[in-house]
């Protein structure tokens, strides 16, 4: 019997006065660079770097969040999966797809 990896994502929660902040991020782009035309653009661990999550508790964490921000495409396509984002509201960065909410 094979065993299917579960794919991971990391997030961390931003707590400010009046509302809470989520950042997520696929597992495997943290710390990666990439070009929005003359601009870089980190996927930085400070921002999404706290624990690693799956897809289950990622959902979870976006429903209850105030503010989302989403850097890649396994974490967008389960945001947008689960009515969170809408697939007109995202972007595509480099070939890695990003999108934010505010509920």
């Amino acid at each position: 019997m094979k065993l299917v990896e579960q794919q991971m994502f990391w997030y961390r929660v931003h707590y400010f006065k009046y509302f809470i902040i989520v950042g997520i991020c696929d597992e495997e782009i943290l710390e990666k660079r990439i070009r929005f035309g003359d601009t870089e653009i980190y996927i930085n661990p400070s921002f999404y770097k706290g624990s690693l999550i799956d897809e289950k508790a990622a959902i979870q964490v976006m429903k209850k969040c105030d503010v989302g921000n989403l850097f890649g495409n396994r974490i967008v396509e389960l945001a947008i999966k689960n009515n969170i984002v809408d697939e007109k509201n995202i972007l595509i960065i480099d070939g890695i797809k990003h999108a934010q909410f505010i509920k």
